[in-house]
């Protein structure tokens, strides 16, 4: 058993790499899924507009303006889509340029279709979002005052223009108190989201260690373990199991039944589940032309009626020669004594 912390180390380095690297393209991938949605969003409006008739749906205060907001848009979406394809810039700075792009590009066409009435502010939250999302929360929080301000700023030149109307201030800031919340909502879900990633990434550590322990255990252990379900079949078997009974190691994989491949074992359970305070009888198992004497000993392995159990079986044969090897020692150790008992009176006489 000395080598399990060493198995156990060196299965956890192994998984380290191929998670991070898993978390990298996971990362980068929805980098570019968020890429393609800012160029589709302004590709719609835009198709929208000039499959109407004729005048652009929400540009109604400076058409050009608004299609050249959009146009601008779809073109930074593109450019962010290939580079984050091709993973150059950074992570952090791709992600950072792309929020300041929505918030730029998403106020100009706002204010080219009459500001806050317009209703193209309710983007900016589905954008806040998904940066929120796939940042893992960090720098929502900026992101969302940029927009607020962005926001604040345009009804306040508008209102400030020759064809202002009455001013929207009030929604302008409960725009800003939603940017806010769905940025602190996005925050948490991606902490959530990260927090379960990491667990999950230990507990793939922890049940890859504890595979090389019980793989390790398995091959170190002289008794043979067998699983047997409610329905009498095998559903776990050790190599040494198998090697004790005769079965060959594929043909134990393809699942077995007690009753028709190992009648033998089969009566010995059935007579350990009629008497279970009494030990299972051993079974005899032909090995090479001559008969091998097999332990059995069951042991209950679910609640509530549950029929399942496991099976440990032992080499008897194995467990004879260690004994007679024990009672070889000790009458070796009391023929010393008895020699030495004997040589001590003659030493005297012999001095005598």
């Amino acid at each position: 058993m000395t080598p399990a912390p060493a198995i156990v180390v060196e299965a956890s380095r192994q998984d380290e790499p191929s998670l991070s690297a898993g978390r990298e393209r996971a990362l980068w991938r929805s980098l570019q899924y968020l890429a393609a949605y800012r160029a589709a969003v302004p590709v719609v409006l835009l198709l929208a507009g000039y499959l109407g008739e004729g005048a652009l749906p929400g540009g109604e205060a400076s058409p050009r303006l608004y299609g050249g907001a959009l146009t601008v848009y779809v073109l930074l979406a593109l450019v962010g889509l290939a580079a984050s394809r091709a993973r150059w810039p950074g992570y952090e700075l791709q992600l950072t340029l792309g929020a300041l792009v929505d918030v730029l590009c998403i106020t100009l066409a706002l204010h080219a279709s009459g500001g806050i009435s317009s209703g193209l502010g309710l983007l900016l939250l589905v954008s806040l979002a998904a940066t929120g999302l796939i940042g893992r929360g960090r720098m929502v929080l900026f992101y969302s005052a940029v927009a607020a301000l962005a926001v604040l700023a345009e009804e306040a030149y508008r209102s400030l223009g020759p064809d202002a109307g009455q001013p929207r201030f009030f929604q302008a800031a409960l725009l800003g108190i939603g940017f806010f919340a769905t940025a602190w909502l996005a925050r948490s879900l991606a902490r959530y989201a990260l927090a379960s990633e990491r667990l999950a990434a230990q507990r793939g550590v922890d049940l890859a260690d504890l595979a090389a322990v019980n793989e390790l255990v398995e091959r170190e252990m002289q008794d043979g373990v067998i699983v047997i379900d409610d329905d009498g079949r095998v559903s776990q078997l050790s190599g040494r199991a198998a090697a004790l009974l005769g079965i060959d190691p594929g043909l134990a994989a393809r699942g077995l039944t007690l009753a028709a491949d190992l009648p033998a074992l089969a009566e010995a359970v059935l007579a350990w589940r009629l008497v279970p305070r009494h030990p299972a009888p051993p079974i005899s198992v032909s090995e090479s032309g001559r008969l091998r004497q097999v332990g059995v000993r069951p042991v209950a392995a679910g609640g509530d009626g549950s029929a399942r159990a496991v099976v440990f079986l032992e080499d008897l044969d194995r467990v004879q020669r260690a004994a007679r090897e024990l009672k070889l020692v000790a009458l070796g150790r009391l023929t010393a004594g008895i020699a030495h008992e004997i040589r001590n009176p003659l030493s005297s006489i012999s001095h005598a």
